[in-house]
């Protein structure tokens, strides 16, 4: 994508940001729910 504002693209940044944090926060939340069930598999 093009910059045409000169850096002046907040929304865009925002939205980037927002977007990436929500995969952050899903990647923690699964790599939590695999260790989860190693736990699990390696009690029974």
């Amino acid at each position: 994508m093009v910059d045409r504002l000169g850096g002046k693209n907040m929304k865009l940044s925002d939205q980037a940001m927002t977007a990436l944090t929500i995969d952050i926060v899903i990647i923690i939340i699964s790599i939590c729910c695999i260790i989860y069930a190693v736990f699990f598999k390696e009690q029974y």
